[in-house]
């Protein structure tokens, strides 16, 4: 199921193995997940500055509470996120339009 978390314990494997040396292929194909969702959680431990080993030493709920992903838009964002979209919808169409009419001018 896209963007739904995995649990502390599957976590905790992904820590463990990469810990062992284990490659995001061996890894995603250990606990049949994607590499790309090996990726993501890797990225999340490395941003995070905490070694391996003390990740391993974490209680569940702190280990889960580091790797709690949001799947809502802060709603202060909101209005940048949709002024972001706007402009970049807005130039590739223009962008589009214009490599028409240089299409059909020349």
């Amino acid at each position: 199921m896209a963007n739904k978390s995995i649990g502390s314990i599957m976590i905790r494997e992904i820590i463990r193995m990469k810990a062992n040396g284990l490659s995001n292929s061996q890894i995603s194909k250990s606990i049949e997940k994607s590499r790309t969702t090996i990726v993501k959680y890797l990225g999340v431990i490395e941003t995070s500055g905490i070694c391996l080993k003390e990740l391993l030493e974490l209680k569940e709920n702190d280990l889960s509470e580091l790797f709690e992903v949001s799947n809502e838009l802060n709603p202060a964002n909101r209005e940048q996120i949709h002024k972001d979209l706007y402009g970049l919808f807005y130039f590739n169409n223009h962008k589009r339009l214009l490599s028409e009419r240089i299409l059909i001018v020349v």
